[in-house]
């Protein structure tokens, strides 16, 4: 909220205070004369209208706002705005205290700071009719480290999700999230106290404006975002829980150094693992010590902030993780034979750039600069802390590339059918109403030149998925080009799981093996890209930091569309300034609309709500053996669809609801009951006819058999929708499934 809307608010509600008042007045003097009272002559009453200022009374500019804060409330800070009326609102209770305005000010205060870096120059500016000579210096904002922790663990409910961090950790072969993996279990921090705080960054650059135009990258943000790990991957994946760090135009950032911007930063995580930040928990100051576990981005980002090569086609060693070489990748399916860099190796080779030889051991190692990023403490790049992301590698990579080298094969080579025919198919397919992300149809030359299919990686995600009902009933049945697809829709289900272990690793790690090789063979070596090597790193990165999906980019890049749009207002003066305090200012009123995890379920329209009693009789049984808590006179509403964790449910959509030993159990949703809050369904289980390796997806034939379950009892929350080919009904899986 800008100053000037907290201005209009303060002046318009005073204004609405005294006409109510003078309104109010008029209509008692008038009541008073229709019962021939004279309202001057009782005393007292002017008194009671106009002896009540407005409650902003004192407040009319900034300088008074501030002067209020430092009177009444006694900080001598620099404010948010954003919560300027609602402290105002709180101090107008029966009993405010000083403490209570002061603790919902810190609570939720958190101002970006302005850094300044280099020398001060003199740069010429056209004002009015002439130029002139003007001094500037180059800034960045910064929002401090362990300042936004404290203001994220002042909530009850992020302080409950790091205490009960330490339980989520399995002592077991199962891998679920980060702090199951190696790197966790073997650092110096989290290995002793399971309830540090576990850093997870990511670095983006962000283009605001056209990106075709004249003044490309003048607006350009390098962004660097971050989330607390100890939280639940359920929460986690919120936009709300993803914080600022970091926003710098791109020009200070290419001027000074990536290294100079994240200075600061690094400082802070340096005290936060030695000293710790001291967090007030239920009346108790309590000393919180962490780091950071992961720093995530997209290829050139990642190979940027580690001091190595950018340029994967030119670059000797492209690789972060081996010493892999551009003329040997392309040949190169399995990851046994490779070199891994180490810590200790690669500090050695740091040292090295400093001497008479340093080009030849930058070209040799395949690194520009010593990084920052060493200084961090206990922060080892090279078991996962610069680890892949499916997201830019698969999605956004080796999954368009190899379906537009699937179908030139079967346009062109081997006929099965036509570009026309193709795009006719993908613009009449039937998507379920969670199948938002549509691919777009396919450019003629892209297919004729081998050149990836144009989609975004959620489109291209879909696409995977709804390939082979797009064009599965063309290509024959052990067809090796089909197969080598089948191989990669394998693969893409592993690293989407949100689980792993050992024995999957094992397995992912001869899918990827199997499917290079195939790829090679039917592609040639040519054909092979610097992102179809990153896949071999996939299974020995799962055991080191935990399922492929918890550190995927996807979310994070969906944060910075809420950067893109904070830039889209016009102000280009100091872009990195008025995108920053923007997200600040969004961030502090989340934080004060409390709850910041949980979102409330949201339903659609509905039916007049009614009681249990009206149930039919088998209803009302199997509404009671599910909610023991409820009684006759409950209410039950029945919404078109309800959104709850994430997922939104309606009437269609498919279910797992366990396993039978052999496939899952599916199950259609038939209806929706809202009781208490609670959702419960009624189902119809479907039978499992077989799976169809060709068409990658299940084959399934719907029940009679009705029946009543929670939401909350699933143990996989995943909406599947059911298409249909060749007559049948199928089902795909989200991610690979566990059959117990």
């Amino acid at each position: 909220m800008s100053q000037v809307a907290i201005d209009d608010i303060v002046q318009e509600w005073g204004s609405l205070f005294s006409h109510t008042t003078q309104r109010l007045n008029a209509r008692v003097r008038e009541r008073l004369a229709s019962v021939g009272v004279n309202a001057d002559s009782i005393e007292g009453l002017h008194d009671v209208f106009h002896d009540h200022p407005s409650p902003f009374e004192g407040l009319e500019t900034r300088h008074l706002q501030e002067k209020y804060y430092r009177d009444s409330l006694g900080l001598v800070v620099r404010y948010n705005y954003v919560v300027f009326i609602e402290v105002i609102l709180l101090s107008l209770c029966p009993t405010p205290s000083p403490q209570e305005c002061t603790h919902h000010l810190i609570m939720h205060m958190q101002e970006p700071v302005e850094i300044k870096v280099g020398d001060p120059y003199y740069d010429s500016v056209f004002t009015g009719v002439k130029r002139r000579l003007i001094e500037k210096q180059d800034t960045y904002q910064y929002v401090p480290l362990l300042s936004s922790l404290r203001s994220l663990l002042s909530d009850p409910t992020i302080m409950d999700q790091v205490e009960q961090s330490q339980h989520r950790v399995h002592s077991d072969d199962i891998i679920e999230d980060v702090c199951d993996g190696n790197t966790f279990k073997e650092h110096p921090i989290f290995s002793n106290d399971t309830s540090a705080l576990q850093l997870i960054t990511f670095y983006d650059e962000l283009e605001l404006c056209n990106p075709l135009g004249t003044h490309v990258k003048k607006h350009k943000l390098g962004i660097v975002l971050f989330t607390l790990g100890n939280i639940h991957p359920k929460y986690r994946s919120s936009l709300r829980m993803i914080n600022l760090v970091i926003a710098a135009t791109l020009p200070v950032i290419e001027k000074h150094g990536i290294d100079k911007v994240f200075e600061p930063f690094v400082s802070d995580l340096k005290i936060l693992a030695t000293e710790g930040v001291t967090i007030l928990n239920r009346g108790i100051n309590q000393v919180f010590r962490g780091g950071l576990l992961l720093f995530l981005g997209d290829n050139l980002g990642s190979n940027a902030l580690g001091g190595f090569k950018q340029s994967f086609s030119f670059s000797l060693r492209f690789c972060r993780t081996c010493y892999i070489t551009n003329d040997t990748y392309k040949s190169v399916s399995e990851s046994s034979g490779l070199q891994h860099r180490s810590d200790d190796k690669h500090r050695r080779e740091c040292d090295l750039l400093t001497g008479p030889l340093c080009e030849h051991y930058s070209k040799t190692y395949g690194i520009n600069r010593r990084s920052i990023l060493l200084d961090i403490p206990h922060f080892n790049m090279f078991k996962g802390g610069l680890s892949h992301d499916i997201m830019h590698d698969v999605l956004e990579g080796v999954a368009p590339l190899e379906m537009s080298l699937l179908l030139q094969h079967g346009i062109v080579t081997g006929r099965y059918l036509s570009f026309d025919e193709y795009n006719d198919r993908l613009s009449h397919f039937e998507y379920g109403y969670t199948e938002t992300s549509k691919p777009p149809p396919v450019a003629r030359h892209l297919i004729a030149n081998g050149k990836p299919l144009k989609a975004s990686a959620s489109q291209a995600l879909l696409l995977v998925r709804i390939f082979p009902f797009l064009v599965g009933d063309v290509f024959p049945c052990g067809n090796p080009n089909w197969e080598c697809f089948m191989l990669l829709s394998k693969i893409v289900d592993i690293v989407l799981c949100p689980w792993s272990s050992a024995d999957l690793c094992a397995i992912l790690k001869h899918l990827i093996t199997e499917h290079h090789k195939c790829f090679i063979a039917l592609y040639s070596e040519m054909a092979v890209i610097p992102k179809h090597h990153f896949l071999l790193h996939y299974p020995e990165q799962i055991m080191n930091v935990g399922p492929m999906v918890r550190t995927w980019n996807m979310r994070n890049e969906a944060k910075l569309n809420v950067f893109k749009q904070a830039g889209r207002l016009g102000n280009f003066k100091n872009i990195a300034f008025s995108v920053a305090h923007r997200h600040q200012r969004l961030l502090c009123y989340q934080l004060s609309a409390g709850n910041i995890l949980n979102s409330p379920m949201e339903c659609g329209p509905c039916d007049q709500p009614h009681i249990v009693d009206n149930e039919p009789v088998n209803i009302k049984e199997s509404l009671f053996s599910l909610l023991p808590g409820i009684n006759v006179e409950t209410k039950i509403v029945r919404p078109r669809w309800v959104k709850t964790d994430g997922r939104t449910l309606k009437k269609g959509a498919i279910v797992i609801t366990g396993s039978d030993g052999m496939h899952p159990t599916f199950s259609k949703v038939l209806d929706l009951l809202v009781l208490l809050d609670v959702l419960v369904m009624e189902v119809a289980q479907c039978h499992v006819e077989y799976f169809d390796s060709h068409y990658h997806a299940y084959l399934i034939v719907q029940s009679l058999n009705k029946s009543y379950i929670l939401f909350s009892d699933l143990t996989d929350t995943s909406v599947l929708h059911t298409h249909r080919k060749d007559g049948n009904l199928f089902v795909y899986l989200k991610h690979y499934f566990h059959v117990v």
